[in-house]
């Protein structure tokens, strides 16, 4: 990492830098973290990124991860939840075909509760549905909040925290689509209530 960009000097927009920071950070110190996926056109930074927060953070370990051999991927994270440091487990440059990308989301499901490995990858290419896109639980429970508000039904903030953090014990992830999957059964049970 000695060649790795200094953190300081890398500019991207949309706050991500901001957020991959606050994540990372979060992680290291409450082994809670969420996993990312940074893409879009080559050349904006999402590889140097990772790399000067690397750089940046030296008490977490970084790993870079063999794309094409995801079998001794998973068992590489395994072997690292017998560890007792933190690691950013680092997929650079996906294609995110079709196959790729189901085991991405493998190895994410793997990772949800082993508490000292975070999966951060980069691709070119667009993911092909919002899967990925994880949110942090503040933003998934204001996304269910809105969600739920926008249906016309009353969101009672307490029973709509709550099954947010049944949904992200039970399940783990905290997406957009899945926030939206949630404000429906919210909306549903109130629904039947009445």
């Amino acid at each position: 990492l000695r060649d790795a960009p200094v953190w300081d000097k890398i500019t991207v927009s949309n706050g991500q830098k901001e957020r991959l920071y606050a994540n990372t950070l979060r992680f290291l110190h409450t082994g809670k973290g969420e996993h990312a996926l940074l893409y879009g056109p080559g050349g904006m930074g999402k590889s140097s990124l990772v790399l000067a927060l690397a750089k940046e953070l030296p008490e977490i370990r970084l790993m870079f991860m063999a794309r094409r051999d995801f079998a001794s991927c998973m068992y590489t994270l395994r072997m690292l939840q017998e560890q007792p440091f933190r690691f950013i487990a680092f997929f650079d440059d996906l294609s995110l075909s079709e196959r790729e990308y189901r085991r991405l989301k493998s190895a994410v499901k793997a990772q949800l509760h082993s508490g000292n490995a975070l999966i951060y990858a980069t691709s070119g290419s667009t993911p092909p549905d919002s899967s990925f896109d994880m949110l942090s639980p503040e933003d998934f429970e204001r996304h269910v909040r809105e969600e739920v508000r926008r249906s016309g039904a009353i969101a009672d903030y307490s029973a709509v925290s709550e099954a947010c953090g049944r949904w992200k014990e039970q399940r783990g992830e905290l997406t957009l689509r899945c926030g939206s999957r949630l404000a429906e059964a919210i909306v549903r049970g109130q629904n039947a209530g009445r």
